[in-house]
């Protein structure tokens, strides 16, 4: 990632969603960056000027991509690079699981504590025994592992917290992800103008705001 271009993150309107895990890397790179708004009317207009359109997307200059990372935060070996992908291979089950159902029509409260309590809770107890006491998912810096794996566990203790279930799984993590959310980077980021406009939840998503 070149720290001279002016870069746009492209995402819905004052949501935060997949877009929280690019602004992470970015701010965790050192690259700045402002937030390039979308409704879904715009939709049609940007599958017809983007290959492989997909949300959330970068501009830089000219250039648009729908998916990025800076290589140091892939990991430092290919040992590392290989735990890494692992990671964010579970931590993408997890999200496919718990988080869709917040859109699926027919959501009830039963539908999350039986995702929760099945394949969440299976995933999240290989991801447990794995981390163990460490502060990162590998090595001593933050990788992109560490950015879904916190971006994760930040919606599932917003659902857990509202829905009241699952906040004993989510114990496990509580000591990793403050370590995570305490960073000096990421703090910047959280606390940034940008960022709190933006909303976790979209507002009147089963009562998800």
């Amino acid at each position: 990632l070149s720290q001279m271009a002016e870069y746009k993150i492209g995402y819905f309107k004052g949501a935060v969603g997949r877009a929280e895990v690019i602004a992470h890397v970015m701010a965790h790179a050192g690259v700045s960056y402002c937030y390039e708004d979308h409704t879904g009317e715009d939709l049609p207009a940007l599958q017809k000027e983007i290959p492989l359109f997909n949300m959330p997307f970068i501009r830089y200059g000219t250039h648009t991509l729908t998916e990025t990372h800076k290589p140091e935060l892939l990991g430092k070996t290919p040992e590392d690079r290989v735990k890494v992908a692992q990671v964010v291979g579970i931590v993408d089950d997890v999200a496919m699981g718990a988080l869709k159902i917040m859109f699926n029509p027919n959501y009830t409260d039963e539908m999350l504590k039986e995702v929760l309590a099945g394949m969440v809770t299976k995933k999240l107890t290989m991801l447990k025994d794995y981390l163990g006491e460490k502060m990162h998912i590998v090595g001593d810096g933050i990788t992109v592992a560490d950015i879904l794996m916190n971006w994760m566990l930040q919606y599932l203790l917003a659902i857990t917290e509202k829905k009241c279930c699952g906040q004993e799984l989510m114990k496990h993590f509580e000591k990793y992800h403050c370590h995570y959310m305490s960073h000096a980077t990421t703090k910047k980021h959280m606390e940034s103008e940008a960022r709190k406009e933006r909303k976790l939840f979209s507002a009147g998503k089963h009562g998800m705001v």
